[in-house]
């Protein structure tokens, strides 16, 4: 239910029709908040200088100076006011949201918040408009109005901007709201924590319901989630783990022994900080470990010391595999893609080297001729993405092309 206050019949209150100035308390709550030094700075110069734009009503309904308004009131200052006419009380809101566009002090969540309080007036256009074209879905040729595209031109975000604030209005508290609108952080780094936090408790639950496979495999793949220190549970964290992570107790403790044929090659994944741990592994599951595999990627990544290029696969056997080595080397070059995928070129080798049964454990891909086991086995399905066919992508599998980085508004 609206309320509405109305002024104290001052002169300098009322408007220039001479009737008091009514505030609206729905039209009020339109108009974004000032920072404190921002209605610090409105105050002094209104003292010193006076109200020098005037204020904008419609039928005696104040639409726009309600900062300056509420000085004026506080100090007694005289002001001036101009009359706007509108058709409704929908088209003298879409004309106070709009307006607040034009403040250069906005950060882009606010901007946000004004799209989504327009959003519902633009849809409203766009349903008269079908109506008037004769139909739910034809528009009147005259008035296309294209809610969403209309909603970012007038905001000046990308389309994905509006749609994660619009999530980030519905899940998150109000402290990181004000932290938003102070521009303290920003729209994409709030929504990929609600969407960490939302994909994290679906990760971990299907890894605590998931089992071993069963059979006897000649050749074992596994890329065990290394459990890291440093900012673990940080979600906006460059370098964190996206998928939950295991002790290496736990990954020892893992029936792998019983999925190895008596004559069994292991290729087990491991980085720089888990080297020792991943000998203690390859031990625990009965396998003896031979060499390593390292892969040397194009592009270097983050670390502690030295920046990481590499990657180090142990190459361990149970028995007497069979192995149709050739000329192979030590070294694996291949391109980086999505956090913890491995290049094309292992698999490759390793359907070349190593004959027999194969399955893939903590697997993110699923591969012909393969046993995949994993919570997310599917997740790096298609080489490109689908949406723009681009081939390079963020740490959590999304891709760069499609998503804006930490700036939201349109270039």
């Amino acid at each position: 239910m609206t309320t509405t206050t109305t002024a104290a019949p001052h002169a300098c209150f009322q408007t220039e029709a001479g009737q008091p100035i009514t505030i609206d308390d729905e039209l009020r709550a339109l108009i974004p908040p000032l920072a404190e030094t921002e209605r610090e700075q409105l105050e002094d110069s209104i003292i010193a200088e006076g109200c020098r734009d005037p204020l904008v009503v419609w039928n005696g309904t104040l639409i726009d100076g309600h900062h300056r308004y509420d000085i004026c009131e506080r100090h007694g200052i005289d002001y001036r006011t101009v009359e706007r006419n509108f058709a409704d009380r929908d088209a003298a809101k879409r004309w106070m949201i709009e307006n607040q566009f034009g403040r250069r002090n906005l950060a882009p969540y606010q901007r946000a918040e004004l799209a989504l309080q327009l959003e519902p007036l633009i849809a409203k256009q766009a349903k008269a408009n079908q109506r008037a074209g004769g139909g739910a879905v034809r528009q009147n040729s005259d008035n296309p109005v294209d809610t969403k595209r209309e909603l970012a031109r007038v905001a000046g975000l990308s389309h994905d901007s509006i749609a994660r604030a619009k999530r980030i209005d519905a899940e998150a508290d109000d402290a990181t709201k004000e932290r938003l609108r102070a521009g303290d952080t920003t729209i994409n780094r709030e929504y990929q924590r609600i969407v960490g936090v939302e994909r994290k408790a679906e990760q971990v639950a299907a890894v605590e319901s998931a089992e071993l496979p069963a059979g006897q495999y000649h050749v074992i793949v596994a890329d065990p989630p290394w459990r890291y220190g440093s900012r673990a549970d940080d979600l906006t964290h460059r370098g964190r783990c996206p998928y939950p992570s295991m002790t290496v107790d736990e990954i020892k403790a893992l029936d792998v022994a019983d999925l190895a044929h008596t004559d069994s090659i292991l290729w087990l994944w491991t980085t720089n900080a888990h080297m020792a741990e991943a000998y203690e592994v390859a031990a625990a599951w009965g396998f003896t470990q031979k060499t390593i595999l390292t892969w040397a990627k194009n592009k270097m990544g983050l670390g502690d010391w030295l920046r990481g290029q590499t990657e180090h696969c142990l190459l361990c056997v149970k028995g007497t595999p069979v192995v149709r080595l050739t000329n192979e080397t030590t070294v694996l070059h291949g391109k980086v893609r999505e956090h913890s995928r491995k290049p094309d070129e292992f698999y490759e080798m390793v359907e070349k080297l190593c004959p027999g049964q194969k399955v893939e454990l903590f697997a993110r891909e699923s591969r012909d001729g393969w046993t995949s086991h994993g919570s997310e086995k599917g997740k790096f399905t298609p080489t490109t993405c689908p949406g723009c066919g681009g081939d390079d992508f963020f740490d959590d599998g999304t891709c760069r092309a499609c998503i804006p980085g930490d700036s939201e508004e349109v270039a």
